[in-house]
């Protein structure tokens, strides 16, 4: 198993793009080790004095994709010589249909709902999503979302990009009882029983806002 790795997405009131592929696949295990690399070297590489542009994308935009991938090829072989090699492997075909001797979808990719309660693989298990609204978790809601995990999923909770919480592995005969947590039933976070339930804010992606950065409005 292992992972297409795309790179510097970017959003702020002046520019927003989507991430785009590095045309590298990693090994799962060599991950965590790959995105040290990457964030070392934008430590070290990446513009500090314009607010601005310390971002990875306008990074990757002055050296190029190429140069930036040798860049990071390089510098995870350094840091890792006995993985040597390990994070030059080109990108995979997508999991999706694909024309035949390229990565370029012949469909386009049709993304999933996953909140609310989904039937798992797996015979008697759920999984339920929550909607975490602008995905704004206070301590107090962090820690009796840990209990929730405990209680019903094993103690695993999984995030999602859009800032949602899911709960993996829950027994069937134990999802109308998680749905009746108190969490679940104060008008914060939510629990879709169709895709049309809170349009709005099962998508909103927001930043942290002005309690937490000086730049937040």
């Amino acid at each position: 198993m292992g992972f297409n790795v795309i790179v510097g997405g970017y959003f702020s009131i002046k520019r927003v793009m989507e991430s785009i592929p590095m045309d590298i696949w990693i090994k799962a295990e060599d991950a965590a080790r790959f995105c040290e690399a990457v964030l070392l070297y934008f430590r070290d590489n990446g513009s500090r004095g314009d607010r601005q542009k310390a971002r990875l994308i306008w990074l990757i935009e002055d050296m190029g994709m190429e140069g930036f991938r040798q860049a990071i090829s390089d510098k995870y072989d350094e840091m890792f010589p006995k993985k040597k090699g390990g994070a030059a492997i080109p990108a995979q075909p997508e999991p999706w249909a694909v024309a035949a001797g390229t990565n370029t979808p012949t469909q386009p990719h049709k993304k999933r709902d996953i909140l609310g309660v989904h039937s798992q693989k797996q015979e008697g298990l759920s999984w339920v999503g929550i909607n975490v609204p602008a995905g704004r978790i206070l301590p107090d809601e962090a820690m009796a979302l840990a209990d929730i995990a405990d209680k019903y999923s094993q103690g695993e909770i999984r995030l999602t990009v859009e800032q949602n919480v899911i709960f993996p592995n829950v027994n069937n005969t134990k999802v109308s009882e998680l749905l009746q947590e108190p969490l679940f039933n104060i008008g914060h976070y939510f629990i879709p029983k169709t895709d049309k339930d809170f349009p709005l804010s099962r998508g909103l992606v927001s930043c942290t806002g002005s309690q937490f950065c000086g730049v937040g409005r």
